[in-house]
């Protein structure tokens, strides 16, 4: 359990046992902050969150002494959540004032969300050279983020992005009086399944010299979304909002898209003298389709006003490959297909590449160090409206971004200092994108992109990443500072000089965590995100500016049985 800045309460408790025939844990995690933003206006409000979440495990074994082992597992999880949170930033001049501000119309945005899953395998396994398993699967989830759409007609993206120009909207954001329907809210109901079996079956073979382990596997799946959205109105008046109309139940949004997949892989270990190979291949068999209905019939009774179906199937190999060189060192490579089917019923081709990456792997047990070059050859990249991407469509809709490529380096090494009573760990993780960009022009309503040329990069992909952290172990302590680096990067694609309003700035973030063991059982923390307080842009989409975490300090209690 731990306490912190923000009225932060936070508990994880755990309870369970594994016993010969029957096992069983029975875990939750309890957790509430009131926010680090402060709202606008007389009334001002929560832009905390609340959590509450449940899991429960069961397993049930065959007799140990069975020749055949055989064994039931059941999970079954349940999640309710309550956030305040928007997606209404600032403007550049408010955020310097003060980063952690939130306008007075974002005052009745909310997020709730409940989740349950259901999980069921069953296992095989003859103590001989083959093991099955079975897995049925079910989740339900429904989310409605009640959220600030638009003010006075305009997109709230464009009002922040130009507020002298749209000073009267800006004005209704920060609280002035507003004329009725002028602040118009969006409920984003949505309901979705999914639900699927899964079985597999596992091989150990020898082919000639090579011990080969070989896994088999089908998949059906299924799964749904429904969209059933409405808009509220309403009025700013002084700093508050007034309800001035209620929309009707899906009078915005009325749709439902679900999709039913087949699923088929086989994938292997492969172990010869110094090397290790490991192929696979997936096939799937993709049939989606999308059902519009009337926003004017909330029932559905009149059937679906527009029916849009399209189907793939597509073969996605991949292998990797490890040979040692000796105790030490090992190189690495592989080559692998990647693949995301367009949305049901877009027009959108699908989404295409070809990701390589080949590097070298060295561990003494004191020294790590890791240097993998990677490539990601994109035949199609898709971008898709989201209200948190921006865009400029109906959400869900799709945009082809052809050609790109997306290359670098990354680098990881890791070095601890040990005497007879302390540890001192050093690692350093570096990642230099070396190229991520777009490799044919056009132009694209997707507002991320906009009118694209060729060399454009690509927004949210720092040429440069940093992460360094030292620490020191003792058996009743340990203290660990790390450093986080993010470069420069773009939010909207383009090239050469970065723009203001169109790109974030580089960030360091320093974290501390430090613990120590009161007895064998009891021990103590305290972290402290962000130590350093730094103030940063961490997005500027979908509307304006929004900080990263300030300074936040938490003091917990560990107790292990």
């Amino acid at each position: 359990i731990r306490g912190g800045d923000y009225s932060t309460i936070d508990a994880h408790l755990n309870v369970g046992n594994r016993g010969d025939r029957f096992s069983w844990l029975v875990e939750t995690v309890q957790a509430q902050n009131d926010g680090f933003k402060t709202i606008d206006g007389p009334v001002g409000g929560d832009t905390g969150y609340e959590i509450e979440d449940y899991m429960a495990k069961f397993q049930f074994d065959s007799d140990p002494s069975s020749p055949v082992y055989q064994s039931l597992r059941v999970k079954l999880g349940y999640t309710d959540q309550l956030s305040h949170e928007t997606y209404l930033g600032l403007t550049d001049e408010d955020f310097m004032l003060d980063p952690n501000r939130r306008y007075a119309a974002s005052a009745n945005d909310n997020f709730v969300s409940e989740h349950e899953q259901y999980q069921a395998t069953y296992v095989l396994d003859t103590d001989s050279n083959w093991r099955a398993e079975v897995t049925a699967y079910r989740n339900d989830f429904h989310r409605n983020w009640y959220k600030l759409q638009s003010v006075a007609g305009e997109s709230t993206g464009d009002v922040l992005a130009d507020p002298d120009t749209y000073a009267a909207e800006y004005g209704y954001l920060t609280g002035s009086t507003s004329a009725d329907d002028d602040i118009q809210v969006r409920a984003n109901n949505r309901n979705y399944y999914s639900q699927g079996i899964q079985a597999k079956i596992e091989w150990d073979l020898v082919v000639g010299d090579a011990d080969v382990t070989l896994n088999t596997g089908l998949r059906l799946h299924e799964d749904e979304e429904d969209r059933f959205q409405h808009q509220d109105g309403f009025r700013m008046d002084d700093g508050v909002l007034v309800l001035t109309s209620a929309g009707a139940p899906g009078s915005q949004t009325n749709r439902v898209s679900d999709a039913t997949v087949t699923s088929l892989f086989v994938d292997s270990a492969i172990r010869s003298g110094k090397w290790i190979f490991t192929p696979g291949i997936r096939f799937e068999d993709i049939d989606m389709r999308r059902l519009d209905y009337s926003t004017s019939d909330p029932s559905r009774a009149d059937g679906p006003t527009r029916v849009r179906e399209n189907s793939a199937q597509v073969v996605i190999p991949g292998v990797g490959a490890l040979y040692r060189l000796n105790e030490d060192w090992r190189l690495l490579a592989g080559v692998h297909r990647g693949y995301n089917p367009p949305g049901p019923g877009s027009s959108a081709d699908e989404e295409s590449s070809v990701n390589f990456e080949a590097g070298v792997r060295f561990d003494d047990g004191d020294i790590t160090f890791e240097s993998i070059w990677f490539l990601n050859d994109y035949d199609n990249l898709v971008g898709t409206v989201t209200e948190s991407t921006g865009g400029g469509g109906e959400i869900g809709d799709q945009f082809d971004g052809g050609e790109v490529i997306v290359s670098g380096l990354e680098l990881s090494a890791g070095y601890n200092i040990a005497n007879d009573r302390y540890n001192f760990p050093f690692s350093l993780k570096y990642t230099w994108t070396t190229e991520a960009e777009f490799h044919n022009a056009f132009d694209s309503s997707f507002d991320p992109w906009g009118q694209v040329e060729v060399g454009d990069e690509l927004p949210y992909i720092p040429e440069h990443q940093l992460r360094l952290a030292a620490g020191l172990e003792h058996e009743r302590f340990n203290v660990n500072l790390a450093a986080n680096f993010v470069g420069k990067m773009r939010s909207k694609a383009g090239q050469g000089a970065y723009l203001p309003g169109e790109s974030i700035d580089s960030h360091v973030i320093v974290d501390l965590v430090a613990a120590f063991s009161l007895t064998q059982n009891l021990s103590t923390y305290i972290k402290v995100d962000n130590l350093l307080d730094e103030t940063y842009v961490a997005a500027r989409r979908p509307a304006g500016v929004r900080p990263g975490l300030p300074r936040t300090a938490y003091v917990g209690i560990t107790y292990r049985l």
